[in-house]
């Protein structure tokens, strides 16, 4: 059975890790996402929110970095040590962090330790960029499942980063 294939050629909840591009700046455009990134995670309740994350000696925002991570997951960067490089080139990157970068020690640390709020936070961007897309009915019963397309994106970081202390 061949995978369905919907609007703008984007397939049915058939193929889940195939509803979005690898970085969903194709669809939004870099401004747009910026915007949709901080909606998403400033919109959560999480207690930890406004305390700060340490770890080797160092110490940033938790919710700074939790919304780097959604970032950089949500426009296909996945090892921590290639995030923490982007930090130099990527103008958005600098935005999020203040120019205050963690090292990828610490952002793989902290997404280690909360998984669960990156996870919400992830979902509720892609659904954002999701209904940003031209055409798209909330009521489609074949939307995206975008906690699936959130922890794949995770899960693909948790290897990325595996792999790269392997080498």
């Amino acid at each position: 059975m061949g995978a369905e294939v919907h609007h703008k050629g984007r397939p049915s909840a058939k193929l889940q890790s195939r509803m979005f591009p690898e970085d969903v700046r194709v669809w939004t455009g870099p401004d747009v996402l910026l915007r949709l990134t901080l909606n998403a995670a400033q919109g959560m309740y999480w207690p930890e929110r406004q305390s700060n994350f340490c770890f080797c000696g160092e110490s940033h925002r938790a919710a700074m970095l939790l919304t780097v991570l959604a970032y950089a997951y949500a426009t296909g960067l996945a090892d921590s040590q290639e995030i923490h490089r982007r930090f130099s080139t990527d103008c958005d990157l600098r935005y999020l962090c203040a120019n205050n970068f963690p090292e990828w020690t610490t952002l793989r640390r902290f997404r280690r330790l909360h998984r669960p709020a990156l996870q919400f936070v992830l979902t509720e961007l892609l659904r954002q960029v999701w209904i940003t897309q031209p055409d798209v009915n909330i009521a489609d019963p074949a939307l995206p499942d975008f906690a699936l397309e959130a922890a794949t994106r995770i899960n693909a970081a948790i290897l990325a980063d595996a792999s790269a202390i392997d080498e």
